[in-house]
Formats: structure tokens, sequence, C-alpha cells
């Protein structure tokens, strides 16, 4: 068990047995996926909040590759212009991850926060359970999990309680920013909670290197899935604006929308 729950009407009950065969390849040029703007989305992550992901790159130092992200900087919105917001994730040119906050008030080292791997801590061509994991807001809480592993972190930053600006989407491979740092992998099996996964559930959704139904009900817990995104197993619309299914709310409520990408980027390659 989990230890999380979800609600079973979120839960479609005609669906089939659980495969995970396809995954999403981002060129590293201008493909994201755009979950649109919506507060459950920006959850305050005084509680906790936890993203867990699998992903792989060819080669882990080539440029920085965004994971997750509703933050905004300067270049993103003129009316902020000095301002760093909200979360985001990502993998850097050293082969690092790193998560952040920003609190809205400035951005410089006062304004956010910031915890990164200490080491380099994933391999070209494989794939890598990866959990980004909230405590609250004090960094010291922050955590990051490889594999079902939590890794030694270093943090930097002073800055206040996270904030958002509300106008802005939530990306999947990509920032709020003419530097935009987008996705240069395969991205697969996205979930977004409202709590600090612990250890042990970390391991639970690992599974051994095996791919876990997010979108089943568990048992109840201090949280539940704010998202759920299959990343190539459940599409639908035209075939040239394939969406990203939100398999926790079902069909109608903060689906991803693949942009600048076509279904030939849904590849038979997964974990």
């Amino acid at each position: 068990m989990l230890g999380l729950g979800v609600s079973a009407t979120s839960v479609d009950s005609t669906a089939t047995a659980f495969t995970n065969e396809h995954s999403l390849e981002l060129d590293g040029v201008d493909d994201f996926v755009d979950l649109g703007s919506s507060n459950l989305l920006r959850p305050a992550i005084e509680d906790g909040i936890s993203l867990s992901i699998w992903c792989k790159w060819a080669d882990i130092t080539t440029a920085t590759s965004r994971i997750f992200s509703n933050s905004s900087d300067p270049s993103a919105n003129p009316a902020t212009s000095s301002s760093y917001y909200g979360i985001s994730c990502n993998k850097n040119a050293a082969g690092k991850l790193a998560m952040s906050t920003g609190d809205g008030g400035g951005r410089g080292s006062d304004d956010r926060k910031t915890a990164q791997t200490s080491s380099v801590v994933v391999e070209n061509n494989t794939w890598h359970h990866i959990v980004f994991s909230w405590g609250g807001e004090a960094v010291s809480t922050f955590r990051i999990y490889v594999d079902g592993t939590a890794k030694a972190v270093s943090t930097s930053g002073s800055g206040g309680n996270n904030a958002y600006l509300n106008d802005v989407d939530t990306f999947i491979g990509k920032r709020v920013t003419s530097v935009a740092q987008f996705g240069n992998g395969f991205i697969d099996e996205v979930t977004f909670f409202n709590t600090a996964l612990d250890a042990e559930q970390v391991t639970a959704i690992y599974n051994n290197r095996n791919p876990t139904d997010m979108s089943s009900p568990v048992s109840p817990g201090a949280g539940f899935q704010l998202g759920y995104w299959r990343m190539g197993d459940h599409l639908h619309g035209p075939a040239g604006f394939p969406r990203i299914i939100n398999q926790t709310h079902g069909t109608t409520k903060h689906n991803g929308v693949m942009t600048n990408m076509t279904s030939a980027d849904i590849v038979a390659d997964a974990p």
C-alpha cells in the first residue's frame, strides 16, 4: 500500500489491465506538454507536495533539461521583471538534478530556495525513476530520490514562502521564460501529489523499476494525486493535436497538450 488516498470516483471502472509501453520523446528544441493554468496545479507547499516521473537522457550533460515547472522569471513576465515565482525541477548541464521555489520578491539568492544533488545521480541511456519532494517551506525538507533511494543534496538560498503567478501555465519539459530550457530526453508516467512522499511510498512507486498504476484507488492517507499523466499510453483528440490525459481527474480536467509535437514523438520506449 502506498498510503495515499484518491477518490474512487476519479477512476474509470472500465479501465483495462495496466500496461506501460510508450513514453514521450522531447527534442530539446521546442517540444513540451502544456498542462494549462489551474490553481489545482499551484498547491501550497507548506504541508508538502511531490512530483514522481520516469526520465531517460541520451547525454546527461547536454544543456539544462527542464522537467516540470510552473515558475516564472524576469524574461517571462515584464510586470514582474525582478522576481522569481513558483516551483521547478530540472536536470542541469552537469548531469545533476535540482528543485527550487521562488517567493516572488526578487531574483537573488534571498528570493529562492534550491536543492541540488551533490553528485551526478543519473546515467546516459538509462531509465530512472525520480521523485522531487518538498516537505514544507524549509529548504532542509527538500528531498530528491532516484530509483527508490534518497540522494545527498546541497541546498542554497534563503527565500520566503513559495508564491505563484495566477496566469502562468504548468509545463512538462519547459519553463515559463524565453530561455525555456526545453526537455531533451524521454519522459513517462508523471504524477503530481499534494503530499510529501516518504521513503516507503517512493520505494513502492518505484516498484523495482516497474512503473505503478497511479490511477487506481489506494489506501487512505495524507494526500492524493493532483495529476497523473501517462505520456503516451492514454491519448485522445485529433491526430495532429494529441492530448495527454490526466488519469486522476478524468478526460476534462488538466489534460496536457503536446505542443510542437506529433504522434511520432510517442515512442515505444518505456521503463
